[in-house]
């Protein structure tokens, strides 16, 4: 049996009652990757803190262990602070799917007052860590920002909303310059402190779920949503379906051509320069985005004539 961290054992325990909630001790063992003993002992610790609502049942020749009904079906049931407290836990875990699944789950909603017991982190995970108190307390953040799509680096005061993790991690804020919900990278945050003596900016639910369901890949543009759908012919047509900007946010259609991808978004840009990538695998295209696309593809071809970079002879 591998050795693991205290933090990898914590998290893989959580991982596990994520996905069910009752574990015989051999097979919870085989899950988390420690020995019974160990696990046991990690067990009793959660369950004596008050950690984790688990029960022990003796039913030879298995010991089961289960979390209490007071567990919110699919997923954790914790405070803001012990919520803070495993995702510290967890930002640390060298990257794997089940921890940025539960990394996404749990950024979703978390709340309340932040840890000050954490191990301290390092580089974007310390940044991360900021923004997420940042968020619990409603304080606003300073940051000192380079954004990738202006090309510039300046001050900026935001109110953080949500945070959300994955293979970008980003977080929905209200920026104080433009008075908007605009989406902002973590790792383009160099540095971050919270602007105590600043008034927090917040937003109803309602605009903060429309400006969630109208990005895309962690993109926003201007306007209301719009359905934005193209059309990829067979083979090419099953490389696109997996690997898409956002999975999940695009519906997939079975057409006479092949598959239509389909998705409501304000972020256009993002759909169209995906579209471009696929050449001449993309057989038709919502207009809109039709003509975003063939902007893109002509400053391409501008830019490479202007510069001399064009081969003739292909």
């Amino acid at each position: 049996m591998s050795t693991r961290s205290a933090a990898e054992t914590l998290a893989g325990i959580f991982l596990a009652f994520l996905e069910q909630p009752t574990w015989t001790q051999a097979e919870l063992a085989r899950r988390v990757g420690v020995g019974p003993r160990a696990l046991r002992q990690r067990l009793e610790e959660l369950r004596e803190a008050g950690q984790m609502p688990l029960s022990r049942d003796h039913e030879p020749p298995h010991v089961y262990w289960s979390v209490a009904k007071g567990w919110v079906p699919g997923g954790v049931s914790l405070s803001g602070k012990e919520a803070l407290l495993v995702l510290g836990l967890l930002a640390r875990l060298p990257r794997s799917t089940d921890r940025d699944r539960f990394v996404k789950r749990l950024t979703a909603h978390v709340g309340g007052e932040p840890s000050t017991n954490a191990t301290p982190l390092r580089g974007d995970e310390q940044t991360l860590a900021k923004t997420i108190e940042a968020a619990s307390l409603q304080v606003p953040l300073q940051l000192d920002y380079f954004s990738t799509h202006q090309g510039d680096r300046r001050l900026r005061i935001v109110s953080v909303h949500k945070v959300l993790g994955g293979d970008r991690w980003h977080f929905e804020a209200m920026c104080h310059d433009r008075k908007r919900l605009c989406w902002f990278r973590i790792d383009s945050v160099l540095s971050a402190a919270l602007a105590r003596d600043v008034r927090f900016l917040s937003s109803s639910p309602e605009e903060l779920q429309d400006f969630l369901n109208g990005s895309l890949d962690g993109f926003s543009g201007s306007g209301e949503p719009t359905l934005r759908w193209f059309v990829v012919r067979y083979p090419e047509a099953r490389w696109v379906r997996l690997n898409l900007p956002e999975q999940e946010a695009f519906d997939v259609v079975d057409v006479a051509e092949g598959l239509r991808f389909e998705a409501k978004t304000t972020a256009v840009d993002v759909v169209a320069r995906f579209v471009v990538g696929l050449g001449r695998g993309v057989t038709s295209c919502e207009p809109g985005l039709a003509e975003r696309v063939r902007e893109i593809a002509l400053g391409v071809l501008g830019g490479l004539e202007r510069d001399g970079n064009t081969d003739s002879s292909r």
